[in-house]
């Protein structure tokens, strides 16, 4: 393994100290126990690795892992033909590609804090809620 790397979406927010967390494995990725229902896909965890991403299937649960958007990475990902989000798709997913590149696992992170800024107005909710932190 050459050195790792950080990748993160722009649109979410996560506590310094979850990624903190996630810095400290070679190939990982945050995860949040999403706390309704929720269009995203879902990450399915067995032993502590994420073993398939569903996208699309928070609608049906409550409770269900999600991906926050924050990701540990080695060089070789892309040694690895990227993988599209669903059957079908035009569309490609890094979670879906890390699975189907690390068969052997990529490390779920158990994340305590997320959130997302999908419309402008999140920005001052966002604002808000930081700034009690």
């Amino acid at each position: 393994l050459d050195q790792k790397f950080l990748v993160t979406n722009a649109d979410d927010i996560c506590l310094k100290s979850d990624v903190t967390r996630c810095l400290e494995h070679d190939r990982a990725m945050l995860v949040y126990q999403s706390k309704g229902r929720s269009p995203v896909g879902v990450i399915e965890v067995e032993g502590g690795k994420v073993r398939r991403v569903v996208e699309g299937a928070a609608a049906f649960s409550d409770d269900a892992l999600i991906s926050v958007g924050v990701y540990v990475l080695t060089p070789d990902i892309f040694d690895h033909p990227m993988v599209p989000k669903a059957i079908g798709s035009a569309e490609y997913g890094l979670p879906q590609t890390m699975v189907a590149a690390f068969p052997d696992g990529i490390d779920a992170v158990q994340g305590s804090f997320w959130l997302s800024i999908t419309e402008p107005t999140d920005i001052q909710k966002v604002e808000e809620v930081l700034r009690k932190l």
